[in-house]
């Protein structure tokens, strides 16, 4: 990360201010995971609160907003893309979560789509991340599981520790062990673990601004993903 470029404002900033590339300066170092890469930069960006000159900033989101439907049509389009083109093929029994820890809008920033095969004393999903993806740092209290890589690649941070992960490649976390994942080129991997309790809340946070979220704040569930279920969403 410390050879990374961050995006920096070249000047003071509002709110709601559509970005130039005339507004930004590119440097070293990228600060952490909530501010924009220089690769993520795009003209018309809408700042998303105050900055001051040199002040390195944050995740943004584009002028022209989708809708809430939109968002989530558009990233069910995109996973379905993925699991076709790695030959990945699901029964018609299972359900969609798309963890948005930071909102939908930031969701190809941050989170993953998880689709939910099985949960009884022995559970399975398959998560996916796209391009650029990462899952915050977490643990669980009673759920033990282990990852095995299908399609693409990923990093995965374990107590600190971080391990590239390819097809093929197997990695258990035990209970009580932090951990994120994160892919640059997109990932497709299985979850098999005990029994998945993330109904009542399994999950629990490093970053307090997750943790004080409720459910179902971060989380957006799908029953399968017909079409039918689109034309009930709201804007």
């Amino acid at each position: 990360r410390s050879l990374m470029r961050g995006v920096y404002a070249k000047r003071a900033i509002k709110i709601g201010q559509s970005l130039s590339r005339e507004d930004v300066f590119f440097a070293m170092p990228l600060v952490d995971d909530r501010h924009l890469v220089s690769g993520q930069f795009k003209v018309n960006l809408v700042a998303d609160r105050d900055y001051v000159a040199n002040e390195p900033i944050g995740l943004t989101t584009r002028v022209n907003q989708l809708s809430r439907r939109e968002l989530i049509y558009g990233i069910v389009r995109e996973a379905k893309a993925m699991l076709n083109y790695a030959k990945i093929a699901l029964s018609h029994d299972f359900q969609v979560e798309i963890s948005h820890h930071y909102g939908l809008e930031r969701f190809k920033e941050v989170g993953c789509l998880i689709i939910d095969c099985f949960n009884r004393e022995y559970a399975k999903k398959l998560i996916i991340q796209f391009p650029g993806q990462f899952h915050p740092v977490h643990y669980h209290k009673n759920k033990d599981e282990t990852f095995y890589v299908f399609h693409g690649s990923m990093e995965a941070e374990v107590e600190g520790r971080r391990k590239v992960l390819y097809p093929g490649d197997v990695l258990w976390l035990p209970r009580g062990v932090w951990h994120s994942f994160r892919t640059s080129e997109g990932v497709i991997f299985e979850e098999i673990s005990t029994t998945s309790q993330e109904a009542s809340g399994d999950s629990y946070y490093i970053d307090k601004e997750i943790a004080k979220l409720p459910r179902e704040a971060r989380k957006t569930r799908l029953l399968n993903w017909g079409r039918h279920q689109f034309d009930n969403l709201k804007n």
